[in-house]
C-alpha cells in the first residue's frame, strides 16, 4: 500500500493521475554535487529510466548510476538547482524517487523531506514549500505528486533535509514541474485529503 506525499496543508495521492500530454516543464539544466559512483544530476531531467513520456502514469526502472542521481551529504544537506529555461508560473510537480536499485538497499537513499525554493535570477531564492516523499522499496518507482502555492520562477532549488535511512547518500531518479493551473490534475478523483500534522 502506498502512502501519500505531503506538502503544506495539503496531501496529494502519490499515484495521482496527471494525464500524458498534460503540460509538464522539463528543466533545461541541473546543478548539484558530484554524484555517487558516476551518477549525474542531469539524469534527473533526461528521462533515462522512465517507462515513457514524463507523466503520472510513467514509472521509473531500477535506479542505477546511468539513470538516476545520488550524492553524499557529509558537508550538509544535498542541494540541487534546476533551470527551467524561462519564467513559468509553477505550483507543483512530479518526482520519481530512488528505489531498490540503489545505491542503498530498499530505497533508503531516496529523498524523504525536501524544501523547495524558487528564483527569477538563480541567485535570490524565495520559499515555495516543503514536501515529504515515499520510500520506494521495490525496483520500480511511481510518480509522486507535490504541490505548493503558485509562483513565477525560472529556477527551482531543492534542499534535501532527510532521506529514508541512508547515512551516506541521498538522491532521486527524475523530476518534472507543473505550470500553475495544471497541478490540480495531480490530485485525481478523491486525491485531495487533509494532511495530518506530525507529532
Amino acid at each position: 500500500m502506498r502512502a501519500q506525499a505531503r506538502i503544506g496543508p495539503i496531501a496529494i495521492a502519490a499515484t495521482a493521475g496527471l494525464a500524458t500530454g498534460q503540460a509538464i516543464i522539463t528543466p533545461v539544466n541541473a546543478v548539484g554535487p558530484v554524484g555517487f559512483s558516476g551518477s549525474n544530476v542531469l539524469h534527473t531531467i533526461d528521462g533515462s529510466g522512465l517507462s515513457g513520456p514524463a507523466s503520472a502514469a510513467a514509472t521509473h526502472s531500477a535506479t542505477v548510476p546511468t539513470n538516476s542521481y545520488a550524492a553524499g551529504f557529509a558537508a550538509g544537506p544535498l542541494v540541487v538547482v534546476y533551470d527551467l529555461g524561462g519564467v513559468f508560473s509553477v505550483n507543483g510537480g512530479l518526482l520519481w524517487n530512488q528505489n531498490a536499485g540503489g545505491p542503498g538497499p530498499n530505497g533508503i537513499t531516496g529523498v524523504a523531506s525536501v524544501f523547495f525554493e524558487g528564483s527569477l535570477d538563480g541567485v535570490n531564492f524565495f520559499a515555495l514549500g516543503n514536501a515529504n516523499f515515499l520510500q520506494e522499496m521495490g525496483g520500480i518507482s511511481a510518480a509522486q505528486g507535490f504541490a505548493f502555492a503558485g509562483a513565477n520562477t525560472a529556477f527551482v532549488r531543492l534542499t534535501v533535509n532527510s532521506n529514508h535511512g541512508d547515512t551516506v547518500n541521498s538522491g532521486l531518479a527524475e523530476i518534472r514541474f507543473i505550470p500553475n493551473g495544471s497541478a490540480a490534475a495531480l490530485l485525481g478523483f478523491g486525491g485531495l485529503v487533509a494532511a495530518r500534522r506530525r507529532r
